[in-house]
């Protein structure tokens, strides 16, 4: 495992602490459970710790996203429950050294999930208009469609348009992950 990666410390938390090796599965990582594993960065701001960055969740495949049933959605199948691990990020620290703050067994509350729908319903709308290319993060709450490219010329076909989009993956806000 490279831990200096985007992503290196949840693929060895992963790999080292729950004997799972790391995959891009469209199911969650604790199978039997149905428990999607998620690690995600703190800061400290003013002696309180606040989310560092939002936390990417899984791709959307244009092509074969569930556009209907949020149940069977492609976020919905593999995160509808979490187990968050929340470390402190200190910028030059070795990623091995990081401490764990928080590790919370997290299930969406009815009050958030109804926002959540809202925001699914938000981001598939503009996929089933041919529009995915227009996809932007500002026209929802707590889950958004951010961008996942190594470079900012790749693209993905639509179903709906010719026109290609960039690779989005749906993500928790930041404002959210503080909420949490």
């Amino acid at each position: 495992i490279d831990m200096a990666r985007k992503g290196g410390l949840g693929a060895g938390v992963e790999l080292y602490v729950f004997h799972l090796k790391p995959n891009n599965r469209p199911g969650p990582d604790f199978t039997e459970a149905g428990i999607e594993l998620k690690t995600s960065p703190l800061k400290k701001v003013k002696n309180k710790l606040v989310s560092k960055e939002r936390l990417v969740m899984n791709m959307i495949d244009f092509m074969h996203e569930e556009l209907e049933d949020f149940n069977k959605s492609s976020f919905w199948k593999k995160n509808s429950r979490l187990l968050l691990i929340f470390y402190l990020y200190k910028k030059g620290q070795p990623k091995k050294k990081y401490e764990f703050k928080i590790v919370r067994l997290w299930d969406f509350p009815e009050t958030d999930l109804k926002i959540i729908k809202d925001d699914w319903k938000t981001i598939v709308k503009m996929i089933a208009s041919g529009k995915a290319h227009e996809i932007t993060e500002r026209g929802t709450t707590y889950l958004g469609a951010c961008t996942k490219a190594s470079n900012s010329t790749k693209t993905r076909p639509q179903p709906f348009a010719c026109v290609p989009a960039k690779p989005r993956a749906y993500s928790l806000k930041s404002s959210y992950l503080n909420a949490i």
